[in-house]
């Protein structure tokens, strides 16, 4: 027996920024293996996916029950239908090597198309402070430095809003366009911080005063609509008292006609004045003798190079060729090298994972890559990097698919799925051994990648 059901865990009507649950449950008895899942709902196109897909099992009786969920959050207004959503397979039996032998012919099951409306936000009674909030909100403001400033003076305003629900969407109020903060004070060029504790979402805003005729923080107005009664709820916080002192000693800017430009002076060129010549400087009228002792005369040998004087650099020849010589060996033995490099086939991959300990990270990590290299190496798959849900649905691939979903499901549900216990590794390893032996038949006569399995 195969049932599917494909319903809403939430609201069906929804505004921007409003979050429901959309839900899969699968109903089955025996082992099920299933070559067809088409399920829309997991997509949901047109939304917002929050988090990772839940999957929870339980029985109902002697009914296994498989629920899967997925969070989203409605962002443009619009109707959205998902479906119909489709679920085939075949009853089968394994043998205690893994193998299936199918019990049944093919089953299909369907769910109808679930729709959800997302409305947009009535025109009427919109606040000017709103900016897509949902819910009801209650708000306040701190000021966290002192409120006996100067004008110019750095102040630091921490704003708290409080919800019951959700508070990691909350959009911060745009206090630039708050009333009695455009052209009183300036705000820090950089994003306001924001931290969430628990059901609340701290503020804190930079903002300087711009005037000693401001007394006080206005009161900050946050808006937001409420679903329930699909109006808008409007909170404010207090104001908060403030005494701005104009700076003492604050330089006044020149005005220009009190500006005077003076004309640069006239400087006269002042005349040499005549110094009497000392009598010994007059005697020595000739010029003075000139040291030449140090210096020799050249000869021929001066305007040629020194043959021996080069012979040391002539030596360094021989040494550069064999290093020359060296270098090009070196480069010769590391191609050799990388070219006797074995890249190891998908088989031997799954020799060394079935080494590791059964239930490691090295283990599960080994099944996963080895069977999808395999794949590969017969043509099967393009890329060996593929997550298990992207694999083919059918084929050697879509055995393998099921074959890494079903240890998945088992090695993080650690309970009963679908009519069996939780993993036994030695049935683990001979189904994996077999699957193996399956595609490197299937690619008998086509070129493989590495060594031999």
């Amino acid at each position: 027996m195969l049932r599917l059901e494909a319903s809403i865990d939430g609201p069906n009507t929804l505004y921007p920024g409003q979050r429901t649950k959309l839900v899969y449950r699968y109903f089955y008895v025996g082992n099920i293996e299933l070559s067809v899942e088409t399920l829309p709902l997991l997509d949901a196109q047109g939304m917002t996916k929050i988090g990772e897909k839940e999957i929870k099992d339980t029985t109902e009786g002697n009914t296994s029950v498989t629920e899967i969920s997925q969070v989203v959050e409605a962002s443009n207004s619009g109707e959205f239908s998902y479906g119909p959503s489709v679920l085939e397979g075949n009853a089968y039996q394994a043998d205690a090597y893994g193998a299936h032998t199918p019990t049944s012919a093919k089953i299909t099951t369907t769910a109808p198309p679930v729709v959800v409306t997302v409305l947009p936000f009535p025109p009427e009674g919109k606040p000017s402070s709103f900016n897509g909030a949902i819910g009801k909100f209650q708000i306040e403001s701190n000021l966290k430095s002192s409120a006996d400033v100067n004008v110019g003076d750095e102040m630091t305003l921490e704003i708290n809003i409080t919800f019951s629900g959700n508070t990691q969407n909350i959009p911060i109020p745009e206090i630039g366009r708050q009333p009695g903060f455009d052209g009183f004070f300036r705000l820090n060029d950089l994003p306001p911080q924001e931290v969430v504790e628990g059901n609340k979402k701290k503020i804190t805003v930079q903002l300087r005063p711009l005037s000693p005729e401001i007394h006080e923080i206005p009161a900050i107005e946050f808006s937001s609509f409420d679903p329930v009664s699909s109006g808008y709820f409007v909170v404010h916080s207090q104001p908060i008292p403030i005494t701005i002192k104009e700076v003492k000693g604050k330089v006044q800017p020149i005005k220009n006609e009190e500006i005077k430009v003076q004309e640069p002076q006239k400087i006269k060129p002042q005349e040499p004045i005549e110094q009497p010549i000392p009598k010994t400087q007059m005697d020595l009228s000739a010029p003075q003798p000139i040291e030449i002792e140090g210096i020799y005369n050249l000869t021929k040998v001066d305007l040629y190079n020194d043959v021996g004087g080069s012979w040391w650099v002539i030596a360094l020849i021989p040494f550069g060729l064999a290093l020359l010589v060296y270098q090009y060996q070196i480069h010769n033995y590391l191609e050799k090298r990388r070219s006797e490099t074995v890249v190891l086939s998908g088989r031997n991959l799954l020799n060394q994972a079935l080494q590791e300990p059964a239930g490691s990270s090295l283990y599960f990590d080994g099944l996963n890559h080895s069977l999808k290299v395999a794949l590969v190496e017969v043509g099967l798959l393009d890329s060996a990097e593929l997550a298990n849900d992207d694999l083919p649905k059918n084929g050697l691939a879509g055995e393998v698919r099921t074959f890494l979903c079903d240890i998945e499901e088992k090695r993080f549900a650690g309970r009963e799925f679908a009519g069996r216990d939780v993993l036994d590794y030695a049935s683990v390893n001979i189904m994996a051994l077999n699957l193996a032996d399956k595609i490197q038949k299937s690619g008998i006569g086509k070129s493989k990648i590495g060594g031999a399995a």
